[in-house]
């Protein structure tokens, strides 16, 4: 109910959905077809978003780099929240020495700045989509990892925790049954904004050349375009149509994480 009575939150859910559906429906065929006869074409009833440089239908292209860039980042959040979830129980669970080891290794992924070590990382294994996936998702987990382990540190002193040790509960079955389902609503919101900056740093790599690379279109490539002066000046229907869908997914998903963090907030009135 709270969620359903934030506004942006059911705007920006709606834009997502309705982005989802569109790059679900894009050809795959249609995006890397080459029609040279039809080099540069501005928007017109063949061809609704205009054709690049050689001749590729542009709102085929948006759609299914929509896909891919869409894919990437719920791959790669999911990859990362997992692995913060797992460590950050552990942490938080057990203390002692496991959880210093772990926030020492949190506190060295942390000092890096994460786009300079994708660059590096992306230069040395090579560009593809699975490996922005990868990338990604191993270098961004330490936030939730430290937002699990401040929950654990927090649920495991509560009553609920104390009982069922005294039941004989196994440790796993506390974990699992009784702190991770009180803990994941601030994994939750930082998840839904991830997904976001996932996106962004996909477009931002691929833009670079580092990500998914040509013939498959995602938004970031598609962006690279804009790197030539005469493009972006002359062609705008070749970068314009990615660059509004980033900012529009990226924007509806803020609004979805704001709408969701209210939602989740305890203390909020109904």
């Amino acid at each position: 109910r709270r969620f359903r009575r934030h506004r942006l939150a059911m705007v920006g859910l709606t834009i997502i959905v309705l982005l989802v559906v569109a790059a679900l429906l894009g050809s795959e065929s249609a995006a890397i077809e080459q029609n040279l006869k039809a080099m540069n074409k501005p928007p017109s009833g063949d061809h609704f978003f205009g054709t690049d440089r050689i001749g590729r239908d542009i709102l085929a292209r948006t759609l299914v780099g929509g896909r891919i860039s869409l894919a990437v980042g719920l791959v790669a959040v999911f990859f990362s929240t997992s692995i913060g979830l797992v460590l950050g129980s552990l942490a938080g669970f057990y203390g002692g020495w496991l959880d210093q080891v772990i926030m020492r290794i949190v506190d060295v992924v942390l000092s890096f700045p994460v786009i300079i070590l994708l660059l590096c990382v992306a230069s040395l294994v090579g560009p593809s989509i699975f490996n922005v996936m990868a990338m990604i998702g191993l270098l961004t987990w330490p936030t939730p990892c430290r937002i699990m382990r401040g929950q654990f540190l927090t649920l495991r002193e509560r009553a609920f925790v104390e009982a069922a040790h005294c039941l004989g509960v196994t440790d796993f079955q506390i974990a699992v049954r009784h702190i991770i389902p009180n803990a994941l609503a601030p994994v939750l919101v930082y998840a839904s904004f991830a997904v976001a900056t996932a996106v962004l740093l996909e477009a931002g790599l691929s833009y670079l050349g580092l990500g998914v690379q040509p013939p498959t279109p995602s938004w970031g490539n598609m962006l690279n375009t804009a790197r030539n002066i005469s493009t972006m000046e002359r062609t705008s229907w070749q970068w314009v149509p990615p660059a509004v869908m980033t900012v529009l997914f990226v924007l509806a998903v803020n609004f979805v994480g704001d709408g969701i963090r209210d939602a989740l907030d305890p203390q909020a009135k109904e």
